[in-house]
């Protein structure tokens, strides 16, 4: 089950009767630097090119609240800030113990997404961005859009790759 505990930088909510879209990047506490790394890497292709997009961010723990963890997290949510590309930037918890294994705990976090009082965390549409899927081109964020939209639409539910 999801926390309601969430950290957020952020210039505002997306503008009223907008779709709601988040980039979501699920990784458990033995992956944050790895997390750190897509998101900060200076060669890394940009989000978008141009200028800030009405789509946030979620940084899913697949854990609850860990203080070490939190505190990474916190100082990750700082250097985003940076980023002129999304709108907010929150840490979502999914709560799911150190009991639960490969492939269960994924799989867990990914359902407790649609099964919270508010699924999607109330967004319109989602983009699950595993640690290793990697984008190939600056702009990438604003080319999927078009799908996301679609998915908002109730078009689709999952959609693949988009080249």
């Amino acid at each position: 089950m999801l926390s309601g505990s969430s950290q957020e930088r952020g210039r505002g909510a997306p503008s009223s009767g907008a779709s709601s879209f988040a980039v979501v990047r699920p990784f458990w506490a033995g992956e944050l630097s790895t997390l750190r790394d897509a998101l900060l890497k200076p060669s890394a292709p940009k989000a978008c090119e141009r200028g800030p997009l009405q789509v946030d961010l979620v940084l899913y723990y697949a854990g609850g609240a860990n203080a070490s963890v939190d505190e990474s997290l916190l100082s990750l949510v700082g250097e985003l800030a940076k980023d002129p590309c999304y709108a907010r930037v929150l840490v979502k918890h999914a709560g799911i113990g150190r009991s639960v294994g490969y492939p269960a705990a994924p799989c867990t976090q990914f359902v407790d997404m649609f099964t919270t009082s508010t699924p999607l965390w109330g967004y319109d549409a989602v983009y699950w961005m595993e640690l290793d899927v990697r984008p190939v081109k600056d702009g990438w964020l604003e080319l999927i859009l078009p799908t996301m939209a679609e998915a908002a639409r109730g078009d689709v539910w999952v959609v693949g790759g988009v080249y």
